[in-house]
């Protein structure tokens, strides 16, 4: 009986937190500069900016859709840190498993031989223990994936 492909998505609320803390730190220097250089903060400038964190927030919406981590019986498809490209690994092809934060995003960056780009794996899915539980099913207990996941619960 195959085992079916397994699919996990990226938590938004976590996603949501870490750029509403880059862009709230990166709002607050561009209005302090604009208040100490002399401009005036308008209506429309407000405006503007509630506008940009709603667009913020749907494109995170459709990042966290579209960027989906899949686990198979033979290994595991996922994005690279372009987050454009999929890539497919094989289990016995994968050599490495390094930890990667990025402004508070936990991943984990997988070499594999089948590859050229290493996968970005986030360590912020909706479902992790589901995660963890499918790639030590799937891969096996003693597979670097495996350790890497289990080391960082």
């Amino acid at each position: 009986m195959d085992q079916p492909v397994l699919s996990f998505r990226s938590s938004f609320w976590v996603v949501w937190r870490s750029t509403t803390y880059v862009l709230g730190a990166w709002a607050l220097v561009v209005s302090v500069w604009a208040y100490l250089s002399g401009w005036e903060i308008h209506l429309a400038i407000t405006v503007g900016s509630l506008a940009g964190s709603l667009t913020a927030g749907l494109l995170l919406a459709l990042a966290v859709v579209y960027l989906r981590v899949y686990v198979t019986a033979d290994g595991i498809r996922c994005y690279d840190a372009s987050g454009v490209f999929y890539h497919f690994a094989p289990w016995p092809t994968i050599e490495r498993v390094r930890p990667l934060n990025v402004l508070g995003l936990r991943y984990l960056m997988v070499q594999s031989s089948a590859t050229r780009r290493e996968l970005c794996v986030p360590l912020f899915l909706t479902d992790m223990p589901g995660f963890r539980a499918a790639i030590a099913d799937r891969a096996g207990p003693d597979h670097p994936l495996t350790e890497a996941l289990q080391g960082g619960r």
